[in-house]
């Protein structure tokens, strides 16, 4: 997984892992906020 940022939505701007294989998968976690 590759660190991302979300760029539309409600979380636009914040951090998530999103799978590296993109989009063959579309796997994402959220990274918590600090």
């Amino acid at each position: 997984m590759t660190q991302r940022v979300a760029k539309t939505g409600a979380n636009q701007g914040k951090l998530f892992w999103g799978c590296s294989n993109y989009p063959r998968c579309r796997g994402i976690r959220q990274i918590p906020d600090q």
